[in-house]
C-alpha cells in the first residue's frame, strides 16, 4: 500500500437544484474555494499547509475550472494561488507540473511559486479521487 495522509473533505451542495446529476457547477465551485476554503484556511492569520483537489466531471469543467480560479487570484492581487489541470488526455509534462509538490508557479509562470502563502489547486475527474496522492 501507499502512504496515508490526513485529508479534510469539504462538500457543499450546489445551490441550483436544476442541475443535472454529476454535473457541477463550476463557477459555484469556485466561489467556494475562495470565499470558505482559502479565507478560512489560506490568509496570513489562518494559514494551513496544504494544496486542494477540486473533483469535477470532465475535461471541460476542468480546464473552465483552472482558468476561472487562476484568473480570479490575479484580478484579487493573490497570483501565489495557483490552479493546474490534471486529466488523461494532457501532455505528460503538465500531469507531472500538477502532481510535481515543488512546482508551484503554474504553467502560465504565474508566480515564483516560493510565496509563503503558496498554493496549489489542482482540478481533476473524481476518478483520481480513488488513486491520486499528492506529496
Amino acid at each position: 500500500p501507499g502512504k496515508l495522509y490526513k485529508v479534510d473533505e469539504f462538500y457543499r451542495q450546489s445551490p441550483n437544484n436544476d442541475e443535472t446529476v454529476g454535473e457541477i457547477d463550476v463557477s459555484y465551485a469556485v466561489d467556494v474555494l475562495f470565499n470558505d476554503i482559502l479565507t478560512n484556511f489560506g490568509e496570513e492569520d489562518n494559514f494551513e499547509d496544504g494544496d486542494c483537489l477540486i473533483f469535477l466531471s470532465g475535461a471541460k469543467q476542468i480546464e473552465l475550472c483552472v482558468d476561472q480560479i487562476n484568473s480570479r487570484a490575479k484580478k484579487k492581487g493573490i497570483p501565489y494561488i495557483v490552479a493546474y489541470a490534471l486529466y488523461a488526455q494532457m501532455d505528460e509534462k503538465d500531469k507531472t507540473a500538477a502532481t510535481d509538490p515543488d512546482h508551484r508557479t503554474g504553467l502560465d509562470k504565474n508566480t515564483d511559486g516560493k510565496h509563503k502563502l503558496s498554493r496549489k489547486i489542482i482540478c481533476c475527474t473524481n476518478i483520481a479521487e480513488t488513486s491520486l496522492t499528492i506529496d
